[in-house]
């Protein structure tokens, strides 16, 4: 259980504490048993290099492809938890199979999976213009200010 004061930022991270409340009180009423499981910054091979929305490692990969340097926001020290989507698939088959909370130990450590994400990557087609285009839709929607190259 997490003993942090829960204050969603967001639309999105209220929905998703309503999601997991709504969850919680299913279980409780109907006594079954139910676990959320957060994935955040999921990459691997498949998923979208063109939308903004897929997380930081594809819009890093279309600015790299482009030539563009790469952005960084706010002062550089933020920190975020990667997970390969092999790894997803399996904690989510383990979580099902044997119905015991965090016992999942990753395969894939994350300079294997970027190396990985990157040779998958740099076998994409190009997105010429994409990352401008990427860029321009999250400044005008507020998720993004002007960045400082890296």
């Amino acid at each position: 259980m997490e003993d942090q004061l829960l204050s969603p930022a967001s639309c999105y991270g209220i929905t998703k504490h309503n999601q997991e409340e709504l969850l919680s009180f299913f279980s409780y009423t109907f006594n079954v048993p139910a676990v959320a499981l957060r994935f955040q910054n999921v990459y691997g091979p498949g998923q979208s290099l063109t939308n903004p929305y897929a997380g930081i490692l594809s819009i890093f990969n279309t600015g790299i492809s482009a030539d563009n340097p790469v952005l960084i926001y706010e002062d550089g020290k933020e920190t975020r938890d990667f997970v390969y989507i092999e790894d997803v698939v399996q904690s989510i088959f383990l979580r099902l199979k044997i119905r015991k909370a965090l016992e999942f130990v990753p395969k894939m450590d994350l300079q294997e999976g970027l190396k990985k994400f990157v040779a998958w990557a740099n076998q994409q087609p190009a997105g010429i213009g994409l990352y401008e285009n990427m860029e321009k839709e999250m400044i005008e929607k507020g998720l993004m200010g002007k960045g400082k190259s890296a």
